[in-house]
């Protein structure tokens, strides 16, 4: 990098709008799809002059980042306060943080029971904690009547939103946006449209990708599944069959910058290079066929099941699960897709990202994720 600046990361931690940024010796910032978003923050306090400051329940913004583009990271609250002295000169404080949502895991779980559309109900819950709602898009969006509610038995609010956003194919979570953390419960489908956030490019030596593990496990994709329940009203068997099958992978083809290099390098290593993909080409089982198959039997007579179980989850179609380490960069977030490239052409392309902790120590910042295709 040209520029020095662009190499010096940029941290901003401040609780109740005190900066402690010049006591941060390390700071992690976990987003996930499924989980509430996490920070762990540890100060140095080598003259015991901050450790009665930071209290549980006061807010925690951490911006992150390089001096050229940074952001806000993680807006929350402290949970949990550590204080650990090794002797008279060294003291420490770790301030550990959730995000909004964790107001929702508060209190005593709840039995009742929602009616409405989905959309709704989640409106309703969400409005009863003041969390501004960034945006609720839901397909399928059902109804659920007098008659046939959405049940909450016995369980938190926070909770109760994740099992109906994995009912329904969706996730739910907080964002921090337009300076405020906003809630948000969207369609899996509707997560993986559009482009990507950006893309990390493994080149070998210092590149944007550090490090990156990845492997195909057929088994592992979500599974095709086909279902039968029995409607109520009219006692018929009612079955849904199973969704279209995924778009076949095409053939393994071999790279030609790749197969030049082996020319090159003699011993007829580039046609052999050449060769072996075209008999791998010819295998007769393909990955797609080796994907789980099952029909769901034996449900509660609710008609809407069996389409809502027949649904495929979009973020793990092809069994592809990756473990990487890139250079810090604000736009990897989690619910979102990533382009790798610089691998091996059956696994580049667009990733949905499950995991990011976004890591800042010795004055450098790292992201470390983890991703499924």
């Amino acid at each position: 990098m040209a520029d020095s600046d662009e190499t010096l990361a940029f941290l901003e931690v401040t609780v109740e709008g005190v900066n402690f940024a010049a006591q941060a010796v390390y700071v992690e910032v976990e987003d996930n799809d499924r989980l509430i978003d996490r920070a762990v923050i540890v100060l140095d306090d080598a003259h015991g002059a901050i450790s009665d400051l930071p209290r549980e329940g006061q807010g925690v913004k951490v911006d992150l980042g390089w001096m050229t583009e940074h952001a806000v990271m993680f807006d929350g609250e402290i949970v949990r306060v550590i204080t650990e002295a090794f002797g008279e000169e060294a003291r420490r404080v770790t301030l550990v943080a959730m995000d909004a949502s964790y107001q929702m895991m508060q209190g005593a779980p709840k039995t009742r029971d929602h009616t409405g559309t989905l959309s709704s109900i989640v409106s309703t819950i969400v409005g009863e904690y003041s969390i501004p709602v960034g945006q609720i898009e839901l397909e399928p969006d059902p109804e659920f009547t007098e008659e046939t509610p959405l049940r909450q038995t016995n369980k938190k609010d926070w909770a109760f939103l994740q099992d109906a956003a994995a009912r329904y194919g969706a996730r739910v979570f907080i964002e921090f946006n337009e300076g405020v953390s906003k809630f948000y419960m969207v369609s899996e489908a509707k997560l993986m449209q559009g482009d990507p956030m950006g893309e990390l490019s493994y080149t070998g030596g210092l590149s944007e990708l550090v490090e990156f593990r990845y492997q195909r496990v057929a088994a592992s994709a979500a599974p095709v599944r086909a279902a039968v329940t029995i409607d109520p009203s009219t006692g018929e068997v009612v079955t849904a069959a199973p969704p279209p099958a995924p778009t076949p992978e095409p053939v393994p083809a071999s790279d030609p910058t790749r197969a030049e290099i082996l020319d090159k390098a003699g011993g007829g290593l580039g046609d052999d290079y050449t060769t072996a993909f075209e008999q791998v080409g010819k295998a007769k089982r393909k990955p797609e066929q080796q994907r789980p198959q099952a029909i769901v039997r034996g449900l509660p007579s609710d008609t809407t099941l069996p389409g809502l179980l027949t649904q495929v989850d979009p973020t793990r179609v092809l069994g592809l699960h990756g473990e990487g380490l890139a250079v810090g960069t604000v736009h990897l977030r989690a619910k979102g897709k990533v382009s790798i490239t610089g691998i091996v052409n059956w696994a580049e392309g667009d990733w949905y990202v499950r995991q990011v902790q976004h890591l800042y120590a010795d004055h450098d910042y790292w992201s470390r994720f983890v991703v499924t295709r």
